[in-house]
């Protein structure tokens, strides 16, 4: 269930850590399986890899047909988009990659299929995970940030002389 894989022991990644892994564990990986020839075997498989590590992983105008099964082409197209999120957001400055990680994720989730999805699937959960984490380092910050201006209209309240207070 999606509340089991994110209550796992393991800790959570970094975002950037994650956006910077994502050719190695993801977009490499996935095109092999993309690539690999029909029939399967240790050979179909040798020739998947030797033509993802060929493949150019910059981002392309490629549109991505709506039919029921998903072409190779599209499937590397989503790794291409994808990794251009990820490259950006692994430059990006602190606290602006999130909204990029998110798009590359939804993308991901909702247009690689079959077994380029499987190969994601435990980055994905990882990436889910940090993103989590990161809203929620975001939340109890803007909590802190509400009490401590309370406390310090409060402190300033008392601390001021009857003729100041209305």
């Amino acid at each position: 269930s999606r509340a089991a894989g994110i209550n796992e022991a393991r800790p959570a990644r970094p975002l950037r850590a994650l956006a910077e892994e994502y050719e190695h564990r993801v977009a490499r990986p996935a095109a092999a399986v993309v690539l690999e020839p029909p029939g399967g075997g240790p050979i179909a498989a040798l020739v998947g890899h030797l033509f993802a590590s060929a493949w150019d992983l910059r981002p392309h105008a490629a549109i991505i047909s709506r039919t029921s099964e998903a072409t190779p082409a599209d499937q590397l197209a989503v790794l291409s988009r994808a990794g251009g999120l990820m490259a950006a957001a692994a430059t990006s400055p602190r606290g602006s990659f999130g909204p990029l990680l998110r798009t590359a994720m939804d993308e991901l989730e909702s247009d690689l299929s079959g077994p380029a999805l499987q190969v994601a699937t435990p980055w994905l959960r990882d990436l889910r995970r940090a993103l989590l984490l990161e809203q929620l380092r975001r939340a109890v910050l803007a909590r802190v940030r509400c009490l401590q201006a309370a406390q310090g209209t409060s402190q300033s309240k008392k601390t001021a002389s009857p003729e100041e207070t209305p």
